[in-house]
């Protein structure tokens, strides 16, 4: 990521909940959480639709070709016609942003950049926000919204009130090492499902079978799978906060 430059901060401001994308359909499927989380923590709403370079280097050449989100269908793309699919979804994506909030009675603010997504948020998102990176999934979610942790952190604040607002089952996926994978006595008890992974890659595992609706990252910590890890493995949207040194995993 790039760095951040030392501009210096207002004594006072309000905390924000980012929803990052690079294109409407991704967006429009975290905006649901975004707005619950926003309204939740009494937060901004601000949405960047990131317009990826590699997406469209991508685009640019000889024969290539979009596929579905269903993965069974693919058409021929170019970098002119990513551009002004570019433009339609930052369209939609402010309009629909503008409308939802209000009809939340939330502040909303939109922009859109070039670039990629994780440098976008980087330069974005401060210490003390919400970030949501938006990821539509191609298939039907399991209803769960899972935590992951490591071996002793604690579970954010607002995830149970999330969960229970979207009508989820939240789940935690604990990070232990030297446990083999498997329920831990939590789950027949009063508190959430909870599933032990003893590596990171276990991690991954566990959320590539699962199908969770959304995933919230508890933990900065190197033992736990990087965001965009996570994301590639669960292939649905994902909740992080910066951190007070404002230098999330990447």
């Amino acid at each position: 990521m790039t760095e951040q430059a030392n501009t210096p901060e207002p004594a006072f401001r309000n905390r924000r909940v980012v929803l990052g994308a690079t294109c409407y359909a991704d967006a429009d499927a975290a905006l649901s959480f975004a707005v619950a989380l926003a309204r939740q923590v009494k937060a901004e709403l601000h949405g960047i639709l990131v317009r990826d370079k590699a997406i469209l280097s991508a685009a640019d050449r000889p024969r290539a070709l979009a596929v579905s989100y269903s993965g069974h269908g693919t058409s021929s793309i170019t970098a002119e016609a990513m551009q002004r699919a570019f433009v339609a979804d930052a369209k939609r994506f402010e309009t629909k942003l503008a409308a939802t909030a209000r009809a939340s009675s939330l502040s909303a603010v939109f922009s859109a950049t070039e670039g990629g997504l994780p440098d976008a948020l980087h330069q974005t998102v401060l210490a003390g926000d919400l970030a949501i990176l938006g990821f539509r999934r191609a298939t039907r979610d399991s209803g769960s919204l899972v935590v992951l942790l490591d071996e002793g952190g604690e579970i954010p604040a607002f995830a149970a009130e999330l969960a229970s607002t979207l009508g989820k089952r939240l789940t935690l996926l604990r990070h232990m090492p030297g446990r083999a994978a498997r329920h831990a006595d939590l789950v027949y008890g009063a508190g959430p499902e909870t599933l032990i992974a003893d590596n990171a890659k276990a991690m991954l595992r566990h959320l590539g079978r699962s199908s969770p609706a959304a995933i919230i990252m508890a933990s900065h910590r190197a033992v736990v799978p990087t965001v965009f890890d996570v994301i590639n493995a669960a292939r649905c949207p994902v909740i992080f906060d910066m951190p007070v040194d404002g230098d999330p995993q990447e």
